[in-house]
């Protein structure tokens, strides 16, 4: 079981301009779980991206043991409402970055709640919660 960390009024949104792509992807990633495994804490950037639309940047510590939920992120087009794209995950602690990117393994349609393990110097990616 996860223990989903509620939102921290301290982590920062920052906002840069991406690429924007409308070429189909084999799978979109839309909200997540990132889970620390390790003994000391790490920071994680998360980048959202949505074609034409400025990449989301997310940047947070999740500590020893805990997880943190990251949440679905829309957009207005018109009359819809769409989903950001989990697009790029980056992990650091000590003098070690992690990185991961789309299409994220074992994804090949649209996902919610997709689990990132952090453990040992290793992210592992898994559908399962």
């Amino acid at each position: 079981t996860f223990s989903h960390q509620p939102t921290n009024p301290h982590h920062t949104m920052k906002t840069s301009t991406g690429t924007t792509s409308t070429s189909p992807r084999k799978g979109e990633v839309y909200s997540a779980v990132i889970e620390n495994k390790r003994f000391s804490y790490v920071n994680v950037k998360a980048t959202y991206h949505a074609p034409g639309k400025p990449d989301v940047v997310l940047e947070f510590q999740v500590h020893p043991g805990e997880s943190h939920k990251l949440a679905e992120r829309t957009y207005k087009e018109g009359n819809s409402t769409l989903p950001y794209s989990l697009k790029h995950l980056s992990v650091s602690y000590e003098h070690h970055t992690l990185n991961k990117s789309a299409p994220f393994t074992g994804v090949t349609g649209p996902t919610r709640d997709f689990v990132f393990k952090i453990d040992g110097d290793a992210i592992y990616e898994s559908l399962e919660k």
